[in-house]
Parts: structure tokens; sequence; C-alpha cells
């Protein structure tokens, strides 16, 4: 019998080995990388942003959302943000237009993006009626942007000499991006993670009323369609991202993301949304993939058809801008993931209370109708009268200020701010019920609380009833 005998390692060799491959691991953060496929979502980013721009000033959207209203609902801390007067917003619009198609192109790169952010980050700021996700991780993109040089090649900065020329990116700029896009995905399928969701609402009452897909409709008409769809929609979001990442599963996931985003396109009103995730998604295809695509369509600009000569590795250590670089970083992904999780410590049904839904990614998961009515107290003859909402607010205001508390105390401080200002003091009350994902009503608000006089609610304020009707409980149509 032969005795094994252990190999002799000295102390540390083992650590050492570990900590080196670590090392080694950022040191490829820093390395460069074919830029093929950021100049691509530069491109491809400017032109939906163009796109988005022209078609809000084409349909008259701009004057609806910004200047025909008489009051806005603000973010906290930003309540200081107000529209521009007169056509300052059509004005703004077409200089973000223009700015759009600058990134596109790369032209006065680092100029258009930071400006193209602050102007779209100023117009999201402005009312909570018209917050959509997507508008949210345009701002975060725009902002990230504004650190990547996506205009080292093909853009008019190299052609006109303002940026050396490379066809190299480092690493770190493409997982940033990847980042980015797989936020929406990941927390966007943790969120589908409820009761509701798994039973198939809100996704089955709202495809049982879809008439746009005439081949479709009559499909839609099976419960079994809607929970199917449901389960579907949260397997892609958790899975798309690795399966993007791992050759075997990339091609048919991204048949599968074609399909899902072109029929979210016809169900949903998302604007550039769909279009935008299809598109980002070739970010997780390796450049040649791309650059084989180039090839076949006949594409004409040989900058794209070369691949560079290396791509180059790094061994030695990290120099001070990159530790300050990677620190950021870091940072940056350490709030994205925290943000969207601190619903977690709010009492309550999140899809009920709304306490923490904004910045979560918390897309399609209610469906909820309103009805009830506001009035007005003055406190020193306690004659009461009700509040026409329609001379304060527009229509799309009054349907989503209705279910949500802190839109709800924003208009008990403006109708109070109109009364007070004729020096009368008022109190305010609201007597409202709310229908989630087809449950019956039940009260939404306390009645009696006068909401004038209440601090803005910072996560669920009191005066606001917890969910209690079941899902099996469904409001007879």
């Amino acid at each position: 019998m032969v005795k094994k005998t252990k190999p002799n390692i000295p102390k540390g060799t083992v650590s050492s080995t570990v900590a080196s491959s670590k090392k080694i691991d950022i040191l490829n953060l820093f390395k460069e990388i074919d830029i093929l496929p950021q100049i691509y979502f530069r491109i491809l980013f400017g032109i939906l942003l163009f796109i988005e721009m022209a078609s809000d000033l084409s349909i008259g959207l701009v004057k609806v959302q910004w200047m025909l209203p008489i009051n806005n609902f603000t973010y906290w801390p930003f309540d200081f943000v107000k529209p521009l007067e007169g056509n300052g917003m059509i004005y703004l619009f077409y200089a973000m237009a223009i700015l759009a198609l600058l990134f596109a192109v790369g032209f006065l790169y680092r100029i258009s993006v930071l400006l193209l952010f602050i102007g779209y980050t100023y117009v999201f700021l402005l009312d909570q009626s018209y917050y959509l996700n997507h508008h949210y991780l345009i701002c975060l993109i725009l902002f990230v942007c504004i650190f990547l040089p996506l205009n080292r090649n093909f853009s008019v900065d190299t052609f006109l000499g303002l940026q050396k020329r490379s066809l190299t990116i480092p690493n770190w700029c493409l997982w940033l991006l990847r980042f980015m896009i797989a936020l929406p995905y990941f927390f966007g399928g943790i969120a589908k993670v409820n009761l509701d969701w798994l039973r198939g609402q809100p996704l089955t009452m709202w495809v049982k009323s879809e008439t746009q897909i005439p081949m479709l409709s009559s499909l839609f008409q099976y419960d079994w369609v809607g929970i199917l769809m449901s389960y579907a929609s949260l397997f892609l979001d958790l899975c798309i991202v690795p399966a993007l990442l791992w050759k075997k599963t990339r091609i048919p996931f991204f048949i599968f993301i074609c399909i899902f985003h072109i029929m979210n396109s016809q169900l949903f009103q998302i604007g550039i949304f769909p279009w935008l995730m299809l598109g980002s998604s070739v970010l997780f295809f390796p450049p040649e993939s791309i650059r084989k695509f180039f090839k076949k369509i006949g594409f004409p600009i040989k900058e794209f058809l070369d691949p560079p000569k290396s791509a180059g590795s790094m061994e030695s250590g990290l120099t001070l801008k990159q530790k300050i670089s990677l620190t950021f970083i870091c940072f940056w992904i350490l709030v994205q993931l925290v943000v969207p999780l601190r619903h977690i410590f709010y009492p309550g049904n999140t899809l009920w209370t709304e306490a923490g839904s904004f910045y979560s990614w918390r897309m399609k998961l209610r469906d909820k109708k309103v009805r009830g009515e506001f009035t007005v107290m003055e406190k020193i003859s306690k004659e009461k009268r009700p509040l026409p909402l329609s001379n304060y607010l527009t229509n799309r205001q009054q349907s989503i200020m209705m279910y949500k508390p802190d839109m709800i105390w924003q208009f008990a401080q403006m109708v109070k701010k109109k009364y007070n200002a004729n020096g009368t003091d008022v109190a305010v009350f609201g007597n409202v019920e709310a229908s989630l994902n087809g449950r019956v009503y039940q009260k939404f608000i306390n009645s009696e609380i006068d909401l004038a006089s209440v601090p803005r609610p910072g996560n669920t304020p009191a005066w606001v009833y917890p969910l209690t009707t079941p899902l099996g409980d469904r409001l007879k149509q």
C-alpha cells in the first residue's frame, strides 16, 4: 500500500493565490475591450430619446402635461421644481431633441449628455402624476453616460479631433451599462413574487379587455392565458440577464424577449421602453456577433467592421484614478440595489399604500380603481362644501391623486394655500374608497382626518386604512 503524502505547500500560498485571483478580476474591469457594443448603444439610445421628444411635441403632450395644469405634484425634496413659464417647456423639448441627436452622433458628447441629463431629470421631477419607471431609468442611464467615453469612435468628436480615436473602451463601462439594463428586469421580477401576481392579477383583467390585437383578443378571454402570461413574465424578468450572458441560452432568450417586448408595445402605452430594453439586449452579445451582423447587411462603415488588433490586459496594480473610479462605481451599484428594497421596512401592502413604490421597478403590478369626494370646511363657520377637483387638477392628476397618499396630502395643501390667500383657514377631508386588482371597494383613507393639518407622509401614513379585502372577492363589472 502506497502511503499518500500531501504536497509541501508553504503557508500562505493558497490565500495569496486567492488574493491574486481577486486582484486579477478587479484589474479585468479596467482592461480595454472592443468598443463596438457601446457605440451601438449610444446611437440607439440617442435616436430613441429623439423619437420620444419629437413624439411628445408632435402630439401636443408637452402642452397637456406641463403647460395646462394649474398645479403640479412634486417629489420630496424637490418641491421647488416648477414648469417653465410661457412656451418655455416647448423650447426645452426642442432643445432636448437636438441634444439627443448630438448624443447619438457623438458631437460635443460630454456637454450634450450632461445637458440632456439635466433637462430630462428636470422634466421627470415636475409631477408625480407622470411617473413611469422607464423615465426614471433614462435619468439613471443618462447620468451614467456622463462618465462613459462613448465618443471614442464613430463620433463627430473623433472626426473633428476633439476626442482621440480608439477601438477600445474600459471593460467596466460595458458591465455598468449591463447592470443598468439588468435593474428593471431583476427587481421587476422580484416585485412580481406576490400573491396577486401569482394568481394572475392584474394581468388577467387587462388582457381580457384588450381589443387592439384581433387575432388574440378571443384567446385573452380565458383566465389561464392571463395566468400563463403572468408566470412567463416573472420567469423572463428573473432569468433574462443570466440567460443572455450564457452563450448556450442567449439566442433562444433573445427570441423570447423580442416577442415579449413587441407584445408589451401593443398591450400597454409605455413609449420607447420596450424598444430600449429590446435594443439594449445586444449589449450582452459578444462584439464578434454584432460585427458579423453588420457585415451580412453590408454596413458600409469600415470602423464598425474591423475589430481592435488587441484588447489588452492589465497585469499591474490599479492607479489612484482607477481606485477612485472603482469606489464610486461600487457606491452607485450599492445605492441602486438598496433603494428598490426600502418598501420592506414600511408597514402594509405596497400595492395598496404606495409606500416605496417609486424608484423600485414595481411595473404593472396593480390595477387600482378609486371613487369618492373631497370636502373643505371653514374652521370658523364650520361650513362644509364639496371640492370640485377640476378647479385644481387635470383628469389624469385627479385619477392618480385619489390613490396616492402623498399626492392626496399635496392636494390638501393646494386647497389650504388657495383659501389662506383669501384670509380663510380651512380643513380638508377625503372620503375615498379603492379597489385593488379586482377586489371589492373598501375605505382607503380616514374621512375624519383633516388632511391639510397632518404632516407629509414619509412612508405609510396612519390615516390610510390597511388592505383587508381578499383577492377572491372580485368586483363585479
